[in-house]
């Protein structure tokens, strides 16, 4: 919701509740796909990984209020 009011945005906030932990698992699929196909550094970041997951539960449980301005 910061960031949407730093940069002013002014559209449906909505979309943002079900993009926001959408785009956070796909690239927690992206570093563990990488990192079961060997890569080291993809490795190193599966930490992160599971910390991706834990903010896209986090931001499911918001409630819609937080969304809007």
């Amino acid at each position: 919701r910061l960031l949407l009011d730093a940069y002013g945005y002014g559209g449906d906030r909505g979309g943002f509740a079900a993009a926001v932990p959408q785009r956070a698992r796909r690239q927690a699929d992206v570093i563990r796909h990488l990192a079961d196909a060997g890569d080291a550094a993809a490795t190193a970041l599966l930490p992160i990984a599971a910390l991706l997951e834990r903010s896209a539960t986090d931001v499911e449980a918001l409630p819609a209020a937080f969304w809007t301005r």
